[in-house]
C-alpha cells in the first residue's frame, strides 16, 4: 500500500520534468555521437536533427546555446536531481501498528499500543509528551533493545523496504544494530565508564558489532563530526566536561555511519547553552549527512524548532501525528493544543502559565475509549469508546471530535 502511494506521488510531482529531461537527455546524446562522428571525419559537418553543424559545436537547448564540453555536468546534475527527488519521497521508515508491552506480576503495561507512523527521505522526526507515555519504550522497540519484562508483542517496523522485525537477534546486530539504526540513549553522559578511555569505549562497539575496519581513523573521523579533537579518545570521562560527553555519545551513535540516529533526551541536564549546541549540532548532522535523526524529548518547544515531522505521544498511542509545522500552527487534538498552549510566550495575553489539569493515567489501569478522557475540556459520552485514527491531508489525529 505504502509503494503504490510512494510511486503515485513521486509520478504526479515529476512527470512534466521527466518529459523535459527525456528531451534533453536524447538531444545530447545525438550531439555526443555526432562529436564522436566528428572527430572521425574533423574536415566533414555535422548532421544533427536535420541541421548542418561544425564538429565542435554548441548544444542548442530551448533556445539556450550549451558548450558540448560541459554535458557531462548536465548529466551529473539529472542524475543528482533524479535521485533527491525519489529519496525525498521513498520511505526511509514505516512502523505499522507496533505493540510493545511490559508484562509484570502485576498486570501488562501497554508502553507502546499500536503506533504507526512515516518518516521519508531525510526528515526528521520528533517524538513529544509526558513522562511515562511510551516514548522512550518506542525508541528502545525501533533498535529491539527492549530489556525484560518489554517485549515487542506485535507490528512491523520496515526499514528501507524490508521489515527488520522479522529478523533473528544474530541477522539484526550484525546488519541493523549500529549500521543502520543507532541510538543516544537517554542519561548517555552517565553510561561512559568512568575506568576506560574514549577510545577504548569506541573500539568496544567496533569489535561487538564485528566490524572488521582500521579503528583509529574510524574513530577520529567520528569525533570531528561533533567537533572534537581526536585527541579526546585518550581521556577519561572524567576529565570531560557534560556537553563534551554528549557530544562523545552521539560520536559513538555515528561511529559505523547509520541512516537513523535516535536521541532520547540529549540535552537532558545540559545548561541552556549547551543544550543548543547540541541541537545546532544535530542539525548540521542532518544537513551534512542526510542523517534522519528521531529526537525523543518531553520538550515539544525544542522539537517544534528541530523537526519536519511530530508524533504526540499520550498513554502509550500516538494522538497526533503530522508536519511540524501544521501542527503547531493548528492542534488538532485537545492533549496537543493544551501542550502548546503550555508553552511560555514573551508577548502573550495571558499573564499565567498554562497547565493541563489532572494526571496522567495509571497505565496498569488504563480506561476504556480514549485515554485523555479525564482531562479533556471536550469530552463527551462517545469518547469512552476507542476513537477512530482520522487520515489529515499531512498525518492523522486520534479524536472524536473530527470524525
Amino acid at each position: 500500500m505504502a509503494s503504490n502511494e510512494h510511486i503515485g506521488v513521486f509520478k504526479a510531482i515529476t512527470h512534466h520534468r521527466i518529459i523535459i529531461f527525456e528531451n534533453f537527455l536524447l538531444y545530447n546524446l545525438l550531439c555526443s555521437y555526432a562529436t564522436l562522428e566528428a572527430r572521425n571525419r574533423p574536415q566533414k559537418e555535422v548532421n544533427l536533427g536535420g541541421k548542418t553543424k561544425p564538429p565542435n559545436c554548441l548544444i542548442t537547448y530551448y533556445g539556450t546555446q550549451i558548450p558540448s564540453e560541459t554535458r557531462i555536468i548536465y548529466y551529473q546534475w539529472l542524475v543528482s536531481f533524479v535521485s533527491i527527488a525519489i529519496m525525498s519521497q521513498l520511505s526511509k521508515l514505516i512502523v505499522d501498528s507496533l505493540k510493545a508491552h511490559y508484562i509484570t506480576k502485576e498486570g501488562t503495561i501497554k508502553a507502546v499500543d499500536s503506533v504507526s507512523f512515516e518518516i521519508r527521505g531525510h526528515e526528521s522526526f520528533g517524538i513529544a509528551g509526558e513522562t511515562a507515555s511510551g516514548k522512550s519504550t518506542l525508541g528502545l522497540a525501533l533498535l529491539r533493545s527492549l530489556q525484560p519484562p518489554g517485549k515487542i508483542v506485535g507490528g512491523n517496523i520496515i526499514l528501507q523496504g524490508q521489515n527488520i522485525s522479522n529478523m533473528s537477534d544474530d541477522e539484526f546486530n550484525k546488519t541493523i544494530r549500529w549500521k543502520k539504526i543507532a541510538m543516544v540513549f537517554q542519561g548517555a553522559m552517565n553510561t561512559l565508564d568512568p575506568v576506560y578511555t574514549i577510545g577504548s569505549q569506541m573500539i568496544e562497539i567496533i569489535k561487538e558489532h564485528r566490524v572488521d575496519i582500521d579503528q583509529e581513523p574510524l574513530i577520529s573521523n567520528s569525533l570531528k563530526q561533533v567537533g572534537l579533537d581526536p585527541s579526546i579518545s585518550s581521556r577519561y570521562p572524567h576529565e570531560l566536561s557534560g556537553g563534551m560527553k554528549q557530544r562523545v555519545v552521539i560520536a559513538m551513535a555515528l561511529l559505523l555511519d547509520p541512516d537513523i540516529v535516535i536521541a532520547d533526551e540529549p540535552t537532558t541536564a545540559l545548561d541552556v547553552l549547551v543544550q543548543a549546541q547540541i541541537i545546532e549540532l544535530l542539525k548540521t548532522l542532518k544537513k551534512e549527512r542526510g542523517l534522519t535523526v528521531i529526537l525523543i524529548t518531553h520538550d515539544l518547544n525544542l522539537i517544534l524548532e528541530f523537526a519536519d515531522k511530530i508524533g504526540i505521544m499520550y498513554a502509550g498511542q500516538l494522538v497526533e501525528f503530522g508536519n511540524s509545522k501544521d501542527i503547531y500552527a493548528n492542534p488538532k487534538h485537545p492533549y496537543t493544543q493544551a501542550l502548546i498552549a503550555s508553552i511560555p510566550r514573551l508577548h502573550s495575553v495571558h499573564k499565567d502559565l498554562q497547565f493541563i489539569a489532572g494526571s496522567s493515567p495509571n497505565m496498569l489501569e488504563l480506561p476504556a475509549g480514549c485515554k485523555f478522557f479525564s482531562r479533556c475540556p471536550f469530552a463527551k459520552e462517545l469518547c469512552r469508546e476507542d476513537p477512530p485514527q482520522i487520515k489529515l491531508e499531512n498525518g492523522f489525529v486520534r479524536c472524536w471530535l473530527y470524525k
